[in-house]
């Protein structure tokens, strides 16, 4: 058993019966994830990295200026064939188990590879193997409140959909505040114009008023001087009637008293 198997937590049924053309040149083992250089080497994506660390060339034919930037996915046939290895589980020691399904294996059969509690996902930290998740199930706490969390978890999803929907509303609320505002300084302003126009006309008309009086005025002062002129006239030969009147009188009183 190597180490590299430990690790990986499987080792191959027959080692010595796989195709030395699907055998990473760096690890000595089957590809893991496998990718293909420009000048059509393949390797595992993990060991080329740690290669392009030291050196950025293909590690077989040496060309230079690589980077990972610059690898491609190995093709399908490739993936197939790697697939298709019999392994066997180094935790169960189940065998014939195709690599390519070793991950559900380990997930769903292995009765000793390390098992999360099924309420994990609620932060309990246990863990431990298949055949003892069982017992720990029964008397998990965070197992036992899931009914609880869950209806929490319900509440707080509609709350959360409520309160978009509020500020969903909250914007339209916002946008038609706006618009009646606009509204609101577009009447404003007509009717601002409209008070400035009719004052410029009334302006306009007391004006014009003023200006005919003022034409007018001359007029009735002339027509009033010339009353103020006959009067004196008239008041004048009245004056001179009077002051005639008496030497008339006298002289015909001395006519008169001469006749006789």
């Amino acid at each position: 058993m190597s180490t590299e198997g430990i690790v990986r937590g499987y080792d191959f049924m027959d080692a010595s019966s796989i195709d030395e053309h699907v055998i990473c040149a760096i690890c000595a083992h089957p590809f893991i994830d496998p990718v293909v250089t420009p000048c059509d080497h393949t390797f595992c994506k993990t060991c080329i990295k740690s290669w392009f660390d030291k050196k950025s060339e293909c590690y077989l034919c040496r060309k230079g200026g690589l980077s990972m930037k610059a690898l491609r996915p190995a093709n399908h046939c490739m993936m197939n064939i790697l697939d298709k290895i019999l392994v066997r589980c180094l935790a169960c020691e189940d065998e014939n188990i195709r690599r390519g399904d070793f991950a559900d294996h380990l997930e769903n059969h292995c009765l000793y590879h390390p098992q999360k509690c099924s309420a994990s996902d609620l932060k309990c930290p246990w863990v431990g193997l298949r055949n003892q998740a069982k017992s720990h199930h029964s008397a998990c706490v965070f197992e036992t409140l899931r009914p609880a969390f869950e209806d929490i978890l319900t509440r707080l999803h509609t709350i959360e959909k409520e309160n978009k929907s509020l500020r969903s509303e909250n914007n339209d609320l916002k946008e038609e505040l706006m618009t009646l505002e606009r509204e609101y300084n577009e009447l404003e302003g007509v009717i601002k114009n409209n008070e400035e126009h009719g004052h410029s006309r009334r302006t306009g008309k007391n004006v014009s008023k003023s200006k005919k009086s003022s034409d007018y005025a001359p007029e009735r002062r002339d027509k009033h001087h010339h009353m103020f002129s006959s009067d004196d006239d008239k008041d004048e030969t009245t004056r001179n009637i009077n002051t005639h009147l008496p030497a008339t009188h006298e002289g015909n009183a001395n006519a008169s008293h001469k006749h006789s």
